[in-house]
């Protein structure tokens, strides 16, 4: 019901994204650190905001997901509010004149996170220099959520005996480049929010110009919005949103298909089969073949754990909490080592609550009681089918695997069948609360 009243405009786009938005296309502040910058960091923002051209409605896809309206707090069941949204902003300044750019922003999506992309023109003359092969655009991505990183998608020969181009990534990964094999962590973004309240430092936050500024830019469309009733397009859960946005999107960005983000973690590259000699194929992390069995890192009978949890964001660490609460010893792990540490530290912390920190999915594997039960809490997606597989390659028929990132449900039907194979269970949950009812909720 709260979300009712608002709808995604105003609840991400008016505020998270044009943040987000200002500090991409601001010009570089005279300084960034010192008793000057909050001051000078905000011009520059504000800046940007006076360039932008007021938000018109034809600029707009408006999005509801199917069902929305059930929800038995939402008590106008006609409801017209949007929980997607994808517009195009124009801002004039010499720098961007002329450059589309999107904010995009959805509820019950295909997958949950935030990212900058910066997609570059076509390669010139590359329908010449391969022989009329696909030659996809390279693009910069900043990745705030989930695992910040910073990658360039660029082409790469593909391996065997063809010239055809195929896009992978140079990345860097916060965790894997800073942090990894160390007990330090980077801190979260509310940590670092509330540090810099304690330290005097106001660039993080919204001036009052700014704000003004930010209302003037999107009142008219979303007055007109509610004025004249305007209706989203229905999309399906666990989808893009509505189709029409993509077809609008693809006037001006190219969207290459076949193009699947790696991982890169050393237990997952070997399921990296994306390549023949001769053609070249999109990853299918669970396989249809059974996968080669590995041994787990096995531990004393008096030291195993009623269950395991794979993926130590803030969810993942809440809910190990909260089972260890209640009870059960929980055995933890993520691809970062340093959230292993973090969330053993929080349980002495808490109470010395019975949590065990396992450092590779062997161990992991090897420290629980048979059946084995692992829930995951990682990204819906991809980040799942990795994670499925990296587990599999331990489990052994009637152990379990538990998806608790509310998954959309025809990935958890073809997950549930892939693993029937090797005799393995699937179970697909969902968690109710946020972060805090993982945490104290009965979730």
């Amino acid at each position: 019901g709260y979300f009712d009243q608002y709808g995604i405009i105003r609840d991400i786009l008016q505020n998270h994204l044009l943040q987000v938005l200002t500090l991409m296309c601001m010009e570089a502040p005279s300084v960034l650190e010192g008793p000057r910058a909050g001051k000078a960091i905000r011009d520059a923002k504000v800046a940007v905001l006076n360039a932008i051209v007021p938000i018109e409605l034809e600029d707009c896809v408006l999005g509801q997901y199917e069902g929305y309206a059930d929800d038995p707090t939402i008590t106008n069941k006609q409801t017209n509010c949007p929980t997607y949204c994808l517009m195009k902003v124009k801002i004039r300044t010499p720098r961007w004149q002329g450059v589309p750019i999107f904010l995009r922003a959805g509820k019950a999506m295909n997958e949950k996170k935030a990212e900058m992309r910066i997609q570059f023109k076509d390669a010139p003359a590359s329908e010449y220099l391969f022989q009329g092969l696909d030659c996809p655009r390279n693009e910069l991505v900043m990745r705030l959520q989930p695992n910040e990183a910073v990658y360039m998608k660029t082409n790469v020969k593909s391996p065997g005996f063809t010239a055809q181009p195929i896009q992978t990534e140079l990345e860097v990964n916060y965790d894997a480049r800073f942090f990894k094999g160390s007990s330090k962590c980077n801190p979260d973004a509310y940590t670092r929010l509330i540090f810099d309240v304690l330290r005097g430092k106001q660039s993080a936050f919204v001036r009052d110009d700014e704000l003004r500024r930010a209302w003037e830019l999107f009142t008219p469309v979303l007055h007109r919005i509610e004025n004249e009733n305007i209706q989203p397009q229905i999309y399906k859960q666990g989808s893009r949103g509505p189709d029409s946005a993509d077809t609008f999107l693809s006037q001006y960005y190219k969207r290459n298909e076949q193009y699947v983000y790696n991982t890169n973690t050393p237990e997952s590259s070997s399921i990296q089969k994306s390549f023949t000699t001769d053609t070249v194929k999109t990853a299918n992390i669970v396989s249809s073949s059974k996968p080669t069995k590995k041994k787990p890192i096995l531990k004393n009978k008096k030291d195993l754990c009623d269950i395991g949890l794979m993926g130590l964001a803030v969810m993942g660490q809440n809910f190990a909490l909260n089972m260890a609460d209640h009870g059960f010893r929980v055995a933890v792990g993520n691809r970062s080592p340093a959230k292993v540490t973090t969330t053993v530290e929080r349980a002495k912390a808490e109470g010395n609550l019975p949590i065990v920190g396992c450092m590779s999915v062997a161990e992991l594997i090897g420290s629980l009681k048979k059946p084995r039960r692992v829930v995951i809490l990682v990204q819906a997606g991809k980040p799942v089918d990795d994670t499925i597989a990296q587990l599999s390659q331990y489990m052994e028929k009637d152990d379990i695997i538990i998806d608790g990132g509310n998954e959309w449900y025809p990935n958890s039907v073809r997950r549930a069948a892939t693993l029937k194979e090797e005799g393995i269970r699937f179970l697909g949950m969902g968690i109710s609360g946020g972060e805090e009812g993982a945490r104290y909720g009965p979730a």
